[in-house]
């Protein structure tokens, strides 16, 4: 009789002490507390039903791989931290999921005294400010003299390139893989969207849209064959799947891939800033749409290479591989309120970081962090109660911006005024709210590394001449067109009409109107004529213009004397 079988008493409790050795083991593992230093990787999972996740990894200097999860889903914004950066993670060990393949976690929650501490930060950048005369600005109807500040970001990148990576996924017997679709697309296809025989390519997308500031290198960029994988496998990231929609699904492949090509078709993929792979297309709906590294591509020197792992039912929209490279740059979502009043993140289509997969450009906010639009700034001192500034705007694609900094409401957002025709790569602005009109916008983006997301708050034109925003008492209307070109004004409301406000012909009260044309100054029209002016107007009341224009020389203006006629008539 061997002992087991004579002592069947003695072994229950021998496996119940294992047991609970075992749930010990790991229960010491989830509560130890410690620190690691490794690479960060970080990336967006897009989700079909307009949110997203943030999912990080850290990758020690062993290969070890632990998941980061964060209590404060702000942080990697906060902390501006980016896809390749050296840092320390310091949280709760978490290796409850080993036994399935599985990297431990590291959960980081500050309140417990978890951090990530990066080793390798990016000085924050500010805008070059440059002060320039813009003929078409208006200050109350007159044209001026005054020198506005114009901000424009240096594009952290001028040219890149990219390595494409398209995946053939088959079982042991060479048939496809279960949960994917047959591939209907080739080698020729790929690159006829990225640089090829396309109507509107990846390359063109970034010449217009960046108006040549930021270009794909598409000479020394490449679409390599296509690599042949197993269906699943398990990889330090676990356990991955073709069709598979985890985040550690596309790490697998990236490995498998890169192996792949380095050793089938000898590249070199040190040589390239960027790498997409494209999965087979699912036979179900994957629970995301495309994943991207976080900021990596905003580094100078940065060893670490960009990626996107994408499924293939989008391998030919441009836009999703535009909304991707977004995420290389810091771009955060684009996000507008919904019929129920919420804001939705993904809900500003008139920008390719809102969801997939129309054709356009990014949205003011989103263009100037990336360093592609000069914007005029407005702010308190120049924008005084009642003043209204108008000015014209041609497309944004080579054009310029607004952006006002309302400083006089603590907390208050900035805003971005851009105009979007329907040309080009904006073309499928076209019949949208967006296309031919002024867009408006909130966002506390202030550096290129800064990322933070955007709200679209409506747009003015032909058929919606003005919008007011309560909070600050702006006011942004639409006075014409002049050619291309939009003639777009800012009042900022200082009240209702005063006799002062109406015999200058200033709009007070934002209401688009000023002296004998508004009918609330029409109880002090018949004053204007024994009202003592600051200087002589004539007999005219036609052109505004400001009893006292209190500008700093800092501001390059002039303060005209009394009784001096002003130099300039509005036109």
């Amino acid at each position: 009789m061997s002992l087991a079988a004579g002592r069947p008493a003695q072994q229950g409790w021998l496996l119940v002490l294992l047991a609970l050795c075992s749930q010990w083991a790991a229960l010491a593992q989830t509560n130890e507390f410690i620190t690691l230093t490794g690479t960060l990787l970080i990336s967006n999972v897009e989700y079909p039903n307009e949110v997203h996740v943030r999912s990080v990894f850290l990758k020690t200097a062993d290969a070890s791989v632990y998941r980061v999860e964060l209590a404060d889903p702000d942080l990697v914004e906060r902390q501006e931290l980016f896809s390749g950066q050296e840092a320390n993670v310091t949280g709760l060990l978490d290796s409850s999921r080993a036994s399935a393949g599985h990297p431990p976690s590291i959960h980081v929650e500050s309140a417990a005294g978890g951090a990530i501490v990066p080793l390798v930060t990016r000085e924050r950048v500010p805008p070059r400010v440059d002060v320039v005369h813009d003929p078409t600005v208006r200050i109350d109807g007159l044209e001026t003299n005054l020198g506005l500040p114009v901000s424009q970001h240096q594009p952290l990148m001028t040219k890149f390139k990219m390595l494409f990576i398209p995946i053939m996924a088959v079982d042991a017997n060479g048939n496809t893989c279960p949960g994917t679709q047959p591939i209907t697309y080739t080698k020729q296809d790929i690159e006829n969207v990225m640089w090829g025989a396309a109507d509107h390519t990846l390359v063109g997308a970034y010449n217009e849209c960046s108006n040549g500031h930021t270009s794909l290198d598409a000479a020394n960029s490449r679409v390599t064959d296509f690599v042949v994988l197993p269906c699943n496998g398990v990889t330090s990231f676990g356990p991955w799947d073709i069709s598979g929609c985890a985040d550690q699904d596309g790490r697998g492949w990236e490995q498998l891939s890169d192996n792949y090509v380095t050793t089938n078709f000898g590249i070199r993929l040190e040589d390239y800033d960027q790498i997409t792979y494209l999965a087979p297309p699912p036979s179900a709906q994957c629970s995301w749409l495309a994943v991207a590294d976080y900021g990596c591509m905003a580094q100078p020197n940065n060893p670490y290479i960009c990626r996107i792992w994408a499924h293939g039912e989008g391998w030919s929209a441009v836009a999703m591989y535009f909304h991707e490279l977004g995420h290389h740059f810091y771009l955060s979502h684009a996000g507008q309120v919904n019929q129920a009043g919420a804001l939705v993140e993904y809900l500003d289509t008139s920008c390719t970081m809102g969801f997939c997969c129309a054709l356009r450009c990014y949205n003011a906010p989103h263009t100037w962090q990336m360093g592609w639009l000069p914007l005029l700034e407005l702010d308190e001192a120049r924008l005084t109660p009642g003043t209204t500034f108008s000015f014209e705007l041609t497309r944004q694609a080579g054009g310029k911006g607004v952006r006002v900094t309302p400083s006089w409401v603590p907390g208050a957002v900035p805003f971005f005024l851009s105009y979007r025709d329907t040309l080009g790569y904006d073309k499928d602005l076209a019949g949208t709210p967006y296309g031919a009109n002024t867009n408006i916008y909130q966002s506390a983006i202030a550096t290129p590394t800064g990322g933070g997301a955007t709200q679209w708050l409506g747009a003015i034109g032909d058929t919606m001449p003005a919008l007011t925003e309560g909070t600050t008492g702006l006011t942004f209307r639409h006075l014409g067109r002049a050619g291309a070109a939009v003639k777009v004004s800012i009042c900022r409301y200082g009240g209702p009409e005063t006799l002062s406000s109406c015999c200058y012909g200033r709009d007070n009260d934002c209401n688009g109107l000023g002296g004998q044309s508004d009918p609330a100054c029409a109880p002090f029209m018949g004053s204007c004529a024994s009202f003592k002016y600051n200087w002589d107007l004539g007999t005219t009341y036609a052109n505004p213009v400001k009893p006292s224009r209190v500008f700093s020389s800092s501001l390059n203006a002039t303060t005209p004397s009394p009784n001096t006629p002003p130099t300039a008539r509005a036109s």
